[in-house]
C-alpha cells in the first residue's frame, strides 16, 4: 500500500515539475524571443515527442495503436467537423470586427510562407503536442487522478484527466508572452482531450488541433502563437 502511495505520489509531482513548473521557468528566463527562442520552439517539441514516445513503447501497459488509431479518427470525424463552422465564423467575426488589420495578414502578406505553414504545422507541431499533452499524458496520469485503468475503459469521461490535460495544454501556450494564447488553447485543449478520452485516437485530435490551429494561422491570429507577441 505504501508503495502504491509513493508512485502516486512521485507521479503528482513529476506531473507538476513537467507540466506546471517547466513552462513557468522557460517564461521567466525567456531572452530575446524571436531570434534566439522561435528556432528552438519546434527541434524542442521534437526532442519531447521522441522521449515520452520512447517511454509510452517500452510501457507494456500502453497500447500503441493510440498512436495513431485510424478507427478513432473515422468515429470522430463527424463530430469534429459539425462542431467547427460555428464557433470558427464567430472567432472569425471577431478578428475581422475589432482587430481588422490582422484578418488574413498571414496568407495576404506571406503567402509562400503561409503554405509551408499549413503543410508542416500539422506534422511537426500538432502530432508532437498530442503525443505530449494527451497520449502520454493520458496514459501516465489517468490512473492518478480518476482510479481508471491507463488504456481507458467505456462507459465514463475520465473529467479530472480532461480538466488537467487542458489546462496543461493552455499553460503551456505562456511561453508565447501573452494571454490570447493562453485562452483560446485552454479550451482547446479540453475539447481535444474529451476527443482522445472518447477515441483513444491520437490521429482524431491531430485532425481536430490541425483543423484549428490551421484556422488561428488563416484568420490572423497566429502572431500570438510564437515567441515575443504581447498584444
Amino acid at each position: 500500500m505504501s508503495t502504491i502511495r509513493e508512485r502516486g505520489l512521485w507521479k503528482w509531482i513529476e506531473l507538476t515539475l513537467l507540466f506546471g513548473v517547466l513552462p513557468l521557468v522557460i517564461w521567466w528566463a525567456r531572452v530575446d524571443w524571436p531570434r534566439v527562442v522561435n528556432p528552438l520552439l519546434i527541434p524542442a517539441l521534437l526532442v519531447g515527442c521522441v522521449a515520452v514516445m520512447i517511454a509510452l513503447l517500452r510501457d507494456r501497459g500502453f497500447q500503441r495503436r493510440q498512436l495513431w488509431n485510424a478507427s478513432g479518427l473515422w468515429r470522430a470525424m463527424p463530430t469534429t467537423l459539425a462542431i467547427v463552422p460555428l464557433p470558427a465564423a464567430l472567432l472569425a467575426s471577431g478578428v475581422a470586427l475589432w482587430r481588422p488589420e490582422l484578418w488574413l495578414s498571414f496568407p495576404r502578406e506571406r503567402p509562400t510562407v503561409y503554405v509551408a505553414v499549413m503543410i508542416l504545422y500539422p506534422l511537426l507541431s500538432v502530432y508532437p503536442q498530442e503525443v505530449i499533452w494527451r497520449t502520454y499524458f493520458f496514459h501516465r496520469y489517468q490512473s492518478m487522478l480518476d482510479g481508471v485503468d491507463p488504456g481507458g475503459r467505456a462507459g465514463r469521461t475520465p473529467v479530472w484527466t480532461v480538466f488537467l490535460s487542458g489546462v496543461a495544454f493552455g499553460w503551456m501556450h505562456c511561453l508565447f508572452n501573452n494571454w490570447v494564447a493562453v485562452a483560446l488553447t485552454i479550451p482547446g485543449g479540453w475539447l481535444f482531450a474529451y476527443t482522445y478520452a472518447r477515441t483513444r485516437s491520437t490521429a482524431a485530435v491531430w485532425l481536430e488541433h490541425a483543423i484549428w490551429g490551421c484556422l488561428i494561422f488563416t484568420i490572423g491570429l497566429g502572431r500570438y502563437f510564437y515567441g515575443g507577441s504581447s498584444g
